[in-house]
This record gives C-alpha cells, structure tokens and sequence, in this order.
C-alpha cells in the first residue's frame, strides 16, 4: 500500500521530466521505484533536474542541483558509481559556466574523503581550474594527467586537455610550450587519420606563428591546412583560411594578395550566410584598401561592416567600426566628419564602462584636434586620455592582486585539508572502536529508527517537491499569461502603426487604377515597412519616388513615416521642384527632424532614394538619386543612371562638392520602361546556390518583363521572387515601381 501511495506522489514528478523530453531518466526512476530504492530516486532526481536544466541553459540552476544530488548522496552514503556520476556532471557544469573556485574546493573534498576513486573527466577540469586560477605549478600535474589519460585508452581526453593546456600557454605568452604541445597532438592526429582535426591542427598552429612573427612557418603550416581542408568541401573552413591567408600577406605588406584572399573568403562567406564572419571580412578588406591609400574604397567596406556588425556583433566591434571610419575621415583631413565618428565611439564605450576602449578615442580625439591647430581641445582631450589609462592600469594591477589573493587563499584551504585529513583519520580510529563495542547491542533498535526516520525524510521530501511543482506550475502559467498579454499588445500597437503608415501609402490597387501606365510591387519584410513610395501629379509634371530608409520592421516604419510627411510637406511649399532641390529640403529635414547636427547624436540614420520628374506631353525625364538608380528598357536595350553617393539625412552632415545631388536629363523614346526599386530585391539570397539575385539576374528580368503589357509585369515580378527565395526568409522590404511612357 505504502509502496503504491509512493509512485502516485512521483507521478507530478514524472510528467515535468517527460516535458523537458527526459525519457531516459524517467525510466530509470520507475524502475528505481519498483525494486525499492528509494535513495536513488531522490540522487536520481536531482541529476536528471540538473541535465534538463543545463540542456536548456540554465546553467547555474543545473550547477546547484548537482550540488544537491552530491550532498544527498553523501548524507546517505550511496555507492561511489553513483557520486563518479554526480562529479562528472558538476565538471562538465563547470566546464561551461565557469564556477572556478567552488568547483576546486568540492573535488578536494571529494578527495580527502575518497582518495582510492579515480575521476577522469572531473581531474582533468579541476587541472584547467587550477591553472585559470593562477597555480602556474600545476601545468607539469596536468601534462602527467594527459598521459595517463592516453595510457588509459581514453584519447578524446588526452587530447581536449593538452588542447586547452596549449591555449593556457599561448595566453600567458609562452609560444614556445605552446608550439610543442600542438605539435604532439599533430603527430597523434597524423597517425590516426583524421585529416579534419588535423587540417584544424595546422591551422592553429598558423595562427600562433603569425602571432610570434614567424611569417615563413606560418605560410608553410597554412598551405598544409589548405592542402588538407579543401577536400572537404567545407565553405566556412575555405572562408576561414583565405582569411588567414589575407591576415599573412597583411603582416607580409603584399596588400594585392591579402585582398585577393579576402575577397574569396567573401565568396565562401556567402554560401554559409555567416554575417558575423561576413562583417570581419569586410572590415579586412578596408583595412588592405587603407594601406593602399583608397580611402573612398575602404569606407565604404568600413561602412558595410558597419551595417553588418550593428545587428550581429558585440559591442565593442561596434565600437572598433566607429574608430576606423573616424581613423579613415583624419586621414583624409575631414575632420568634421572624423569627430563625429570618434565621439560616438567614445559615447558608446562609456555606456559600457570600458576603460581600454574609452581611453582610446580620447587619444584618437586629441590627434585630430591637433591637426587642426585647435590646441586647447587637444589638450583637454589628452588628459583625459591620461586619466583613463592610468585607470586602466589601477584596474589591470588590482586583477593581479586579486589573483595572487585566490592563490594564497588556495594554499591556505590546502594545509587545512590537509590538517583535517589526519584529525578525520585519528577521529576514525576512536569511533570504530566505540561502535565494535555497542554494536551489537544497539543494532536492532538503530535500524528501526532509522528505517522510521527515512521514510519520514523521504515523505517530506516528495511533500515539498510537490508543493514546490504546483507552485512553480502557477507562477508559470501567470508569467505565460503576461508574456501573452504584452505580446497581444506590442503585435496591436505595431499594426496600429501599419495603419498609420498605410495612411500616408496609396494604396497599390487604388494607385495602378489612378496611373495606368505603371505597376507597384510592394512587399514588406515585417509587418511595417522601411520602403516607401510616392506619386502624384502637381500641375503639369508626374513625380515617381522609390525610397529605402536605414533598418525595417517599426524603426525603418518610424523613417519612412518621417519621409513621406516632409515630402508632402515640400509639394506643399514648392512649385515644381526639381528632383535634386527635393533631395536637398528631404536631407535638411531629416537632420534637423533628428537633430544630427548635435555632435552627441547616436542617430545616424536617413534614406536613399531615386526621384523621377516628367513633364506632361513630353520625352523629357529628369531624374535625381540618392544612393539609388534608375533603369531605363527601351527594346533589348539596358541602362542604369547610378544615383549620387550620398544618401538622405544620416552622417553627410555639409558634403564636398562632388557629393551634391545632381540632376540628369533623360530624352525618352516611345515605348521605353522606367524602373525605380529598393536594394532589396537585388540582395535578396535564394536561387540553388543560395546567392544573391543581383543586378545581372535583375537586367534579365527587366528586359524580359518589358515587352509585355504593363497589367502583366506585376504578377511576374513577385512569382519570380517568390521561386527565388523558396523556403529561405525574406531579408529586407521589397519595393519596384515600373512606368511605361
């Protein structure tokens, strides 16, 4: 009976490790509960709560129900199988989450208590925690481990900690130790053929050759990882290395060939659709176009990696592209420009209180004044400079002393287990000798109370759990219904937006019927868009806008909402303008609208757009563009007007005079077709290869398309865009206006 009440309790248990998908374990309770063994349910619970907590993330939970599990398993003196089980867990726990020091005072008390167990996976991690924590006298017990570890048969082990012996090594400047050890698992890895690691291997090895300097070893061990790699057609592994080899030519001062390696990395980069890695690359790139005194061609890599990292890189490579382009605009002596990038860097580093990145745009900030001549704000600049470095040193030698604390404290545990150890082993001896003399006549009533006291504990223990499981299940169900609640509400505030944004959008249907010489294909990637349109009449002339503001979603809606207005504004208060005045009211605007004029502005955002003016009656065209073309079909014929290389609003703040906006007059033949379009459609990844579709695929598809009628091209537009993505996701808004004149 007792036995029965015992598995219903389990039960609520059981349905909570079957949703986190922990089949195994489950059975393994069940069958623990029907031989009886209690105690192993509990240790079992507590491990299988661990796993499911680690898998999913939860790091420092799963770390201390491990905890819990080596304790009770402990408390109740279980088999050591069962404690090897409970360490291996904590150590990978360790492994991941890095919990250093409670981990190294838990192995030396699994230690002292059970010096005859031999744990492998846990000593070697207790071997990396003690060197992460300063105890360089351990790097000679971890090489001795490894061997073992071989000797025992176990080569995965061996080999992951010489690996991370090897980086321990690299880290502490010690390239030499560092080099043999690699080159050890090189020799293991060449013996069992698995050319993989060992391209791998080599690689590395590279790379810590280009760090000591040695450019020849370093040439000689990438071409072995390149030899190796390439059969295996591995994409990113061939973007890898050509990026190694870029870095090589970079150090060798032969620019022409790091940007040839760099650009192939670009093209390997591609087919894995790695933007993070994508972003690096054309950071490269920019890098071997400034030293090849290009700096218009290495702004604009430096702003492509710009818009890469701003949505897929940490902060302080953000921080680093704002440098290099404030680097770039000293060079070139417009200094203007080359502060408003420095102090947003430096704007961005004091967000997150990073003094090395801080104390370096103050240096970059005080060199740029003093080309100037501006003196006192070099000066001003300088000091802090100064203030910030010195900071960082104090914050540098406060890490040392911190660090040689945790040895000393170290230490100090170590003689204190090991004065425990021999007061435990003379606290041992008395104590089994008093119970061989009270044993036997005390067995009988012992067993009985601990049996009593047992099964009380283990009744308290399900009670709690299971108390704990209804609460934990409704704060759940409450925190789900929020989440819900504030979902509903962000998905109704943002289509509320749509409808904002929709009011200031003709609508496609309603727009074809008005103009029936054109067809709109608009498409957005959410549910605002960042694309917009324009086109209406205003006396004698039809205007066309096409416009691509900074981002998608509600930001790219926010600037489009914006544009839209001050373009209705400036019809109202101009008559006729021409594209190129429209260009330049829309740019005041934007700055002034988002007050980028302030050199503390974040906000760099703005718009390219292609603007088309026509005269009624007329073959006249004049055209206008921001960073967008115009394309002009008359047969099988194809031109493209490119659009001045400034875009609307954003960093441009005063520009040169070969960066004014410009008109251009187009003579227009009958029958010709005028399109006007986002980058989106262009950039958009999909086909067999998972290119672009770029502008050669797009000059086909407009030539194909115009020499149809106009109520046709729409629908072959989107199919084909459509059979071009599949079943990859949309990566930005779509917009194509077509005219037929």
């Amino acid at each position: 009976m007792k036995i029965y009440i015992f598995k219903i309790t389990f039960f609520s248990i059981f349905l909570h490790l079957i949703c986190f998908q922990s089949f195994s374990q489950s059975k393994e309770i069940v069958s623990a509960i029907n031989s009886g063994e209690h105690d192993s349910i509990i240790t079992r619970l507590y491990i299988v709560y661990g796993d499911t907590l680690t898998k999913n993330k939860q790091l420092e939970q799963g770390y201390r129900s491990y905890l819990e599990a080596y304790k009770y398993s402990e408390d109740i003196h279980k088999p050591l199988n069962t404690l090897q089980q409970v360490m291996d867990r904590i150590a990978f726990n360790f492994h991941i989450h890095s919990t250093r020091d409670s981990f190294v005072i838990l192995y030396d008390e699994f230690v002292l208590k059970h010096p005859d167990v031999e744990l492998n996976f846990p000593k070697a991690v207790y071997f990396l925690a003690k060197l992460e924590l300063g105890h360089t006298s351990y790097k000679d017990s971890a090489l001795t481990f490894s061997e073992d570890l071989f000797a025992r048969g176990d080569t995965t082990g061996g080999l992951n900690l010489l690996n991370h012996i090897a980086s321990y090594e690299r880290k502490n400047g010690d390239f030499e130790k560092a080099l043999s050890i690699l080159n050890k698992i090189i020799d293991y890895y060449a013996k069992s053929g698995n050319e993989v690691q060992l391209g791998r291997m080599y690689l590395n090895i590279g790379n810590l050759f280009l760090e000591m300097g040695e450019l020849n070893s370093c040439f000689e061990s990438y071409n072995k990882a390149y030899t190796i790699l390439k059969e295996q057609n591995d994409p990113y592994a061939m973007a890898y290395i050509n990026n190694s080899f870029g870095n090589y030519h970079i150090e060798s001062k032969n620019f022409k060939k790091a940007r040839h390696h760099y650009s192939k990395a670009v093209e390997y980069c591609l087919k894995t659709d790695n933007q993070q890695f994508l972003g690096l690359l054309y950071n490269n790139i920019g890098v071997v176009d400034e030293r090849e005194y290009k700096y218009q061609s290495a702004l604009e890599n430096y702003f492509n990696s710009l818009k890469i990292k701003r949505i897929y890189s940490s902060i302080t490579d953000i921080i680093s592209a704002y440098k290099n382009i404030g680097n770039l605009y000293r060079k070139s002596k417009d200094y203007k420009k080359a502060l408003i990038y420095t102090d947003s860097a430096l704007t961005i580093a004091k967000s997150i209180n990073s003094f090395r990145y801080i104390s370096s745009c103050y240096r970059d900030l005080a060199e740029q004044y003093y080309e100037q001549r501006k003196y006192n704000e070099a000066y001003d600049n300088l000091k802090y400079y100064l203030q910030y470095s010195d900071s960082l040193k104090n914050e540098e030698t406060q890490k040392n002393i911190e660090k040689l604390q945790a040895e000393f404290s170290s230490k100090e545990r170590e003689r204190e287990i090991k004065l425990l150890k021999q007061e435990n082993e003379l606290s041992d001896l008395r104590l089994a000798k008093k119970e061989n003399e009270i044993q036997q006549q005390n067995y009988l009533v012992y067993s009985i109370i601990g049996f009593v006291v047992l099964v009380l504990i283990i009744l308290f223990v399900l009670y709690y759990n299971y108390r704990l499981k209804i609460k934990s299940n409704n704060e759940l169900e409450e925190k789900n219904y929020i989440i819900k609640k504030q979902h509903n509400k962000i998905v109704e505030s943002i289509n509320y937006a749509k409808y904002i944004q929709n009011a200031f959008l003709v609508n496609e249907q309603k727009l074809e019927e008005k103009f029936s010489n054109l067809f709109l294909y608009f498409k957005p990637k959410d549910i605002v868009s960042g694309d917009f349109y324009y086109v209406d009449e205003h006396g004698d002339y039809t205007y066309y806008i096409v416009a691509d503001c900074t981002g998608h979603g509600v930001p790219g809606g926010f600037m489009s909402t914006i544009g839209t207005m001050l373009l209705k504004n400036i019809f109202s208060t101009n008559n006729f303008p021409k594209p190129s005045e429209i260009l330049i009211e829309l740019h005041e605007g934007i700055v002034s609208v988002l007050n980028q004029y302030s050199m503390s502005a974040l906000s760099l955002d703005g718009m390219d757009i292609s603007i088309v003016r026509h005269k009624k009656n007329s073959n006249e065209l004049c055209f206008s563009g921001a960073m967008l073309p115009m394309f002009l079909v008359f047969n099988d014929s194809f031109e493209m007007y490119e659009g001045n290389l400034r875009g609307v609003g954003g960093y441009m703040i005063k520009p040169s005079k070969n960066e004014e906006y410009r008109d251009t007059i187009v003579e227009l033949k009958s029958g010709t077709s005028v399109y006007l379009c986002s980058d989106g459609y262009l950039d958009q990844f999909g086909g067999p290869d998972g290119k672009k579709f770029n502008l050669i695929r797009f000059k086909e598809l407009l030539i194909e398309v115009s020499s149809l009628p106009i109520e046709q091209r729409k629908s072959i537009v989107a199919n084909r865009m459509k059979d071009w993505m599949g079943d990859r996701n949309q990566l930005d808004d779509l917009c194509l206006l077509g005219i037929q004149f």
